[in-house]
C-alpha cells in the first residue's frame, strides 16, 4: 500500500503558477480567502490560487491551527492579533500581516471556542 501519515491533514499544497508548480507549506499559510470557483493561500505577503472550494479545503487543515470565521475565510489562529466585536457575535478579526477579515455569526463557535481554550 502507499505509504500513510498519522497526520490525516495536509502538510503541502501543489500550485500551479504558470509553467511552474509550486510547493506550498500548509504550516506557511496565513489566511486563505474563497475567489469564486479558487481559493487563495496567502502566504508572506503572496497569494497562491488552488481550483479548490472552501469546505474541502476546511477539511485538509488542522482545526487546532486553522479557523474556519466566515464561509469565504479561514485563518490561521497564531496569525490572529486582535478581534474587535462589530455587533451580535459579528467580529473583525485582524491578523499579523496587517489584513482584516469580518468574521460571520454562522462560525461564531468557533471563534469563541478557540478564545475559551487559551490555545494560539
Amino acid at each position: 500500500p502507499i505509504c500513510q501519515t498519522a497526520n490525516k491533514y495536509a502538510s503541502r499544497f501543489t500550485v500551479q503558477t504558470g509553467s511552474r508548480i509550486q510547493i506550498v507549506i500548509a504550516e506557511d499559510v496565513e489566511w486563505i480567502g474563497a475567489a469564486g470557483n479558487y481559493a487563495e493561500l496567502h502566504v508572506s505577503g503572496r497569494s497562491f490560487l488552488l481550483r479548490e472550494p472552501m469546505a474541502s479545503l476546511e477539511q485538509r487543515f488542522d482545526p487546532a491551527k486553522f479557523i474556519r470565521i466566515h464561509r469565504s475565510r479561514i485563518v490561521k489562529s497564531s496569525c490572529i492579533l486582535e478581534l474587535q466585536s462589530i455587533e451580535n457575535r459579528e467580529f473583525v478579526v485582524k491578523l499579523l500581516d496587517g489584513s482584516e477579515h469580518r468574521s460571520s455569526r454562522t462560525f461564531a463557535d468557533r471563534l469563541e471556542r478557540w478564545l475559551a481554550s487559551g490555545r494560539t
